[in-house]
């Protein structure tokens, strides 16, 4: 019996390896020896690609770039089965972004889009076409548009101002505490997780439990959200090897947990979506309240279904797709779920994957570092996250909330800390065209060109997303020269992209006199391929306005209203955490000094 166990097992293996090497796609079969291809690393294992090469503690942008170094800064990696195109060079980014544009719109299907997103229905998991086209015209018309933003931006000055009085506070209350450190860091997720809340359905979950919804209500959402943030990272078999998809509901847990979190979401959005409608028929909105989303989205989307979506579907994908815009699942999610089987909590890469027979017999090959636990009729992938992705020392609420808002604020701080000259450039510029008589208004901004730069130069060093959105060409095309077959994910690693020193001098330093000097025309808009933070083209970020806006506004505010210094005059740890979206490795500690009449705290507007 073990021996036919034995015989069967093996001979299922090398029946997938066969179907993989007949199936595999991105391989143009003959034709490829008249095709030029991109370089690509040696070792591509069947169905798991080069997945085998990203073990180890690097970050993946920090993985993919030393591979840069080695193949030039176009080549190709195999995320399991899929072939993608990692790019770090601004001139082959252009060529992705405005002649291969409308190619490579699409983005790969996923089951999160399937089971969180209903079906792909928000505009960040939808497919290229008419229907991605309508709901991406909603968004930046109705929802995030310069105009409508200008009519919503007491929700985030008001926030700001709680903000700055919470700071204040905390440093009266602590005057006689010889070292009185705040973790900054947990404070501005609160700050940008709430504003958002306030956008997008106004509510307000996240501050305190004084002006806030009841403690058992944000308790709930803020689990429900942790819930949805863990398991998007999860993976299923047929996310890297398609044709095991018949797995996925007979015997794996993650599609069964996304489809319980994705029911408990639409609880909670559903019943946001009711209670604005509820208010709209009886008119109790009160004259002075803005419309937040929903609101804006109930009166901007008729009754009818489009494209086979009806509209409460479309309102509750699109109200979490832009929530989720504000933190690190929005568009970076779906290359993290190609990349979950990378085992961070283990020195070393192990692969661990138990097939049970009904005897419960178990076959072990070893090879090396890799472990295979092989049985015949379920494939069960153990311990498949990425703990250090999806979680932090800090177990608070806003664990798998940490945003890239507030991710890019703590590595402004940080660098400002570490680089007292800019700390000081910006808070002389501040004192000179704003004063200490009046808080700092959107629109002095504009004038703040040192504070720009620093935001710039922060950007450019620590991206919200190091690696950009995956793109999926839609139909054969060319990148810098070589043939990209369809259905190839196209990846910009922008963490080096960033740091090309053939386009920025002192790459690895942190200048904000560039943005004035040699590189004062570049924008983070994405038009300038060599900066593109928040990607470029037809799918780059709907809310670059509403991420700047948030930015600029928060951080002029804390340099206006404290002077900064870390515990004991140490130097801020700037190692980058192993996240999606790059955060700090160490919560931001800091010391705060109010610099400002205390008037000005008590009674800021």
């Amino acid at each position: 019996m073990e021996f036919s166990y034995s015989v069967a097992a093996i001979a299922g293996i090398l029946g997938l390896v066969l179907f993989y090497k007949l199936w595999r796609p991105g391989t143009p079969g003959d034709q490829s020896k008249h095709l030029v291809l991109a370089p690509e690393p040696s070792g591509a294992l069947p169905l798991i690609g080069h997945m085998l090469l990203l073990r180890g503690q690097r970050t993946l942008a920090h993985t993919w770039a030393v591979m840069a170094d080695k193949y030039g800064p176009i080549f190709t990696f195999r995320l399991g089965v899929f072939p993608a195109l990692i790019i770090s060079n601004h001139e082959a980014v252009k060529e992705c972004f405005t002649t291969n544009d409308r190619v490579l719109a699409n983005r790969p299907r996923s089951n999160a889009g399937i089971y969180l997103g209903y079906d792909h229905a928000g505009f960040g998991f939808a497919p290229y076409g008419e229907y991605w086209r309508q709901v991406r015209k909603l968004a930046m018309v109705e929802l995030l548009s310069t105009r409508r933003l200008e009519t919503l931006k007491h929700v985030h000055i008001s926030e700001v101002n709680a903000f700055i009085k919470d700071l204040y506070l905390f440093c009266m209350l602590n005057q006689q505490n010889p070292n009185p450190k705040l973790v900054i860091s947990q404070k501005l997720e609160a700050l940008t997780l709430n504003t958002i809340m306030r956008l997008m359905a106004g509510k307000r979950y996240f501050w305190d439990t004084t002006d806030g919804e009841d403690d058992e209500e944000a308790a709930h959402v803020a689990k429900v959200i942790k819930d949805f943030m863990y398991v998007s990272g999860l993976i299923s078999p047929s996310e890297v090897v398609p044709f095991l998809g018949w797995m996925d509901s007979m015997f794996m847990g993650q599609v069964k947990s996304m489809k319980r979190v994705a029911r408990e979401i639409d609880s909670i959005v559903g019943e946001w979506v009711e209670e604005h409608k509820l208010k709209r028929l009886k008119s109790e909105a009160k004259p002075e309240n803005t419309p937040d989303f929903i609101d804006i989205m109930l009166s901007a989307i008729e009754e009818d279904s489009m494209f086979g979506y009806s509209r409460e579907t479309i309102i509750k994908a699109n109200v979490m797709v832009i929530f989720f815009i504000s933190t690190l699942w929005t568009q970076n999610q779906t290359l993290l779920r190609h990349t979950t089987f990378i085992f961070l909590n283990f020195p070393s890469l192990t692969w661990s994957f138990e097939w049970i027979s009904a005897s419960d017999l178990h076959h072990t090959i070893v090879n090396k570092k890799m472990t295979f636990q092989l049985t015949l009729i379920t494939v069960k992938i153990k311990q498949l996250k990425i703990g250090c992705y999806l979680q932090s020392s800090n177990d608070n609420l806003f664990l798998a909330g940490s945003d890239t808002t507030s991710i890019t604020l703590t590595w402004i701080l940080s660098n400002l800390m570490n680089n007292r000259h800019a700390l000081k450039c910006a808070q002389e510029e501040l004192d000179l065209k704003v004063g200490r008589d009046k808080w700092v208004q959107d629109s002095d901004i504009e004038k703040l060109v040192y504070l720009q730069a620093v935001v710039k130069e922060t950007l450019r060093l620590y991206p919200p997303g190091p690696i950009s959105v995956p793109h999926e060409a839609s139909e054969d095309c060319s990148i810098g020269g070589y043939h990209v077959g369809k259905g190839t994910r196209v990846i910009v690693n922008l963490w080096k992209l960033h740091r090309d020193p053939q386009v920025w001098s002192n790459p690895d330093v942190f200048e904000p006199e560039r943005f004035l000097t040699s590189h004062a025309d570049v924008d983070v808009l994405g038009q300038h391929f060599e900066l593109i933070p928040f990607g470029s083209g037809r799918r780059s970020c709907p809310g670059i306005t509403l991420a700047l806006q948030m930015t600029h506004l928060t951080i002029a505010s804390i340099l206006q209203g404290f002077e900064l210094s870390t515990p004991f005059g140490e130097t801020v740890d700037m190692s980058e955490g192993l996240g999606i979206t790059m955060p700090k490795a160490t919560p931001l500690e800091v010391i705060l000094s109010p610099r400002l009449p205390s008037a000005m705290y008590l009674h800021s507007t």
